[in-house]
């Protein structure tokens, strides 16, 4: 090939969980770097996967909600809690989501207790669905039936 050189864009990639009431989950940042990069990427697709796995659930927790989907961007928290909802808005009825996760904390309870790391991230995603509208039994249901999965 010749000609000047095309620089290669730098890489976003998102999860996305199709159905009633979509998600997608940011699985590739470029600020994402080493191991963090990795967990991170993983953790992407368990979240989507767990959106799937609470299907019916989910849609019917959003019938009276007035939300068309939600996209959330995993974020590189080191030094902070394990997994945390961070800044959350709606723009014309998605929610945006900030999660934000210590990946080293999160891989340490994940590798000791993997249910504690179900409850963890089920309790992120009943906020993120509760400040999205949900109401709020609704919402801690969400947080109850996620942490039961068994992944």
């Amino acid at each position: 090939m010749s000609g000047r050189e095309h620089k290669r864009p730098e890489l976003t990639g998102w999860q996305i969980h199709l159905g009633g009431m979509p998600v997608a989950v940011r699985s590739a940042e470029p600020a994402w770097q080493g191991q963090d990069s990795i967990l991170l990427h993983d953790l992407a697709g368990g979240v989507a996967y767990g959106f799937d796995a609470i299907r019916a659930f989910w849609e019917q927790a959003h019938e009276q909600a007035k939300i068309t989907g939600y996209r959330i961007r995993l974020q590189s928290a080191p030094g902070g809690q394990a997994m945390t909802v961070g800044q959350a808005t709606i723009s014309d009825h998605v929610v945006e989501a900030d999660l934000l996760v210590n990946p080293q904390a999160f891989a340490e309870i994940a590798d000791a207790d993997i249910q504690a790391a179900h409850a963890l991230m089920g309790e992120s995603v009943g906020d993120i669905a509760r400040r999205g509208g949900v109401a709020d039994e609704s919402a801690a249901a969400i947080s109850q039936t996620w942490a039961q999965l068994v992944i």
